[in-house]
């Protein structure tokens, strides 16, 4: 039986020793997985059928075996695997000449990579987490079979050899956070290359920074690229700094610009060259501060930046009628203060097959033409000037409006939106009405500091409300049956007092007993909402189980019967919000 096995799998969670005189009876096995184990004794005579083999989790003092020779081995992969250093490496390659793909991943005891010249076939170099990867050898260059180079979280890797720049036939090249200063001058004339991802700054994936100072190792993008065949250009480096080559223009078969984080300060107009540029990325470079006309193909448009004093003019889009996706930020949402070129929103009426918009853009007035957005479906506006309100599409599923400077009222009719967010009003009252709103599910009202009255009328589809941080908040108001009410939560809302019916009961009667038309199941948390009447800080729990505590609590309070504090008889219904401390009513 052992003879006709192709394929074994020795996955366990204890170390396993695979001897010789064993492994060599499996003569026709193909694939084999090793996992927290190794192998012992003399192996010359074993897996010499062997395509596939996935060794890891072994440690260096349990390496026994000699004579392991793995000359039609076609893909091998070491991951965390301490025994494999270069020397070991080196001498299980060297026999391996029909090798493809090689794939290290967290071998720490590798320091260099081994002599490629013994793997002419080799396609697919996968190198990940070897953080005590300093060299990569130049014989990488001799390589003419390769084709996919992948290079990530190699922290001590800082440099590549020019010799990459020899291998025609590459056509995906990777190197993802990796502290390398930048690339060689010799990768930019590959010509057969469709992908190139380069990521130096491994801290950049957390939003937490506003500013980095732009790095002493600088470096600018050559003024001849020679990738003729490229389809996808992403870089994410503080390090590059100047202007967007003009040689940009000549990639024919661009699809994909991605700059992130980066120091360039200028796009060239060349870029309106580019036929098949579908997805352009600017992503906090905060030195660009105007663009260039764009390329009719866009699908994809995002420009995003930290500081005020970058993006200053955005040109006319009227002619991207192909975006799906527009994204503009001028970093209102980071710092306070400046001023995008007023007027510069022209022609949005154009972009029909729009379905997803987002305008950070401080104190530029809202697009007059927003409703003719027929196929828009996610907006999210925030700091612009909304003083009145425009006409918003009715094709709208999702909406969130921060930063808006008014009292207002959602005049369009809604009938398809389903998430609404309003965040950071100055408005000192809100009015949402359901027949504008018919089909809304979700609402969250948060971090409104002037907000004093909000109100919600025939509300019948909507399930949950989530209100937090409106620190004046005093009253919410609602009118009509809200039957599909399944969460409401209010937290950290301090001066709140009353959420009521055609601004009459309380809280406390809108919860009660027979008179409330929140539906039994719904669930209600107030998180530091003392004032609210008839709720204690920290309860949660459905409407039925506070009419329950209600009622026990009249039926404690008859005469002749002991009275007890507050809702501690149902201790057991209160539960931690959003993270909070267990807190019990006292």
């Amino acid at each position: 039986m052992k003879r006709n096995v192709r394929a074994l799998n020795l996955d366990t969670y204890k170390e396993v020793i695979v001897r010789s005189e064993e492994i060599e009876r499996f003569e026709h096995l193909r694939y084999l997985k090793l996992f927290w184990g190794t192998f012992s004794g003399n192996l010359e005579n074993s897996l010499t059928n062997l395509r596939w083999i996935v060794w890891s989790n072994t440690t260096r003092v349990s390496f026994k075996p000699t004579n392991m020779r793995l000359k039609n081995v076609v893909i091998l992969e070491f991951s965390n695997n301490d025994f494999i250093d270069g020397s070991k490496l080196q001498s299980l390659i060297e026999m391996a000449g029909k090798l493809k793909v090689l794939h290290l991943e967290g071998c720490l005891s590798i320091n260099r990579t081994p002599d490629f010249s013994r793997c002419p076939n080799l396609e697919r170099p996968i190198i990940r987490d070897c953080y005590n990867l300093r060299k990569i050898g130049g014989s990488i260059g001799k390589l003419e079979s390769l084709i996919d180079l992948k290079i990530s979280h190699c922290s001590s890797l800082e440099d590549l050899p020019k010799e990459i720049g020899n291998l025609v036939n590459l056509k995906h090249f990777s190197v993802t956070e990796c502290p390398m200063k930048k690339l060689p001058d010799s990768i930019w004339k590959l010509k057969s290359l469709r992908e190139l991802h380069f990521d130096n700054a491994s801290n950049q994936g957390c939003l937490v920074e506003v500013y980095r100072p732009r790095s002493a190792n600088s470096w600018e993008l050559p003024s001849a690229i020679m990738l003729h065949n490229l389809e996808v250009l992403q870089i994410k480096s503080a390090n590059v700094k100047g202007r967007l080559p003009s040689a940009i223009g000549s990639l024919p078969f661009l699809k994909i610009l991605c700059m992130w984080g980066t120091c360039i300060n200028e796009v060239p107009e060349t870029v309106s060259m580019l036929p098949c540029l579908q997805t352009l990325e600017l992503i906090y470079c905060d030195e660009i501060q105007e663009l260039p006309t764009l390329p009719t193909s866009l699908n994809n448009l995002e420009v995003l930046s930290k500081l005020l004093q970058s993006l200053r003019v955005v040109p006319n889009l009227s002619n991207l009628t192909n975006l799906v996706t527009l994204n503009l930020s001028d970093g209102s949402s980071w710092i306070q203060g400046g001023k995008i070129c007023t007027g510069d929103l022209e022609g949005m009426g154009m972009l029909s097959k729009l379905k997803k918009l987002h305008l950070k853009l401080l104190g530029v007035p809202a697009p007059s033409e927003l409703a003719s957005l027929s196929q828009l479906k996610e907006l999210h506006l925030s700091s612009l000037d909304l003083r009145t309100l425009v006409p918003l599409p009715s094709s709208l599923l999702n909406l969130r409006l921060d930063k808006f400077n008014s009292a207002m009222s959602l005049s369009s009719k809604l009938e398809n939106l389903s998430s609404l967010t309003l965040c950071s009003s100055q408005a000192q009252e809100i009015q949402l009405n359901g027949l504008q709103l018919q089909n809304l599910t979700e609402l969250v009202m948060e971090d409104d500091v002037s907000l004093e009255r909000f109100g919600l009328s025939n509300m019948r589809k909507l399930k949950a409300i989530q209100v937090q941080y409106c620190l004046k908040l005093v009253e919410i108001q609602y009118a009509g049956v809200f039957e599909s009410l399944e969460e409401l939560h209010i937290n950290n809302c301090e001066s709140l007092e009353r959420l009521c019916i055609h601004g009459g009961p309380s809280l406390e009667r809108l919860i009660d007993v027979s008179t409330t038309k929140l539906p039994n199941d719904c669930h209600i948390g107030i998180i530091h909402s003392s004032q609210s009447a008839g709720a204690k800080i920290g309860f949660y729990g459905s409407v039925q189980s506070y009419k329950n505590s209600k009622e026990e609590e009249a039926e404690r309070n008859k005469p002749g019967r002991r009275k007890a504090h507050g809702l501690g008889c149902i201790r057991n219904r209160f539960l931690p919000l959003c993270g909070d401390s267990h807190r019990r009513a006292e």
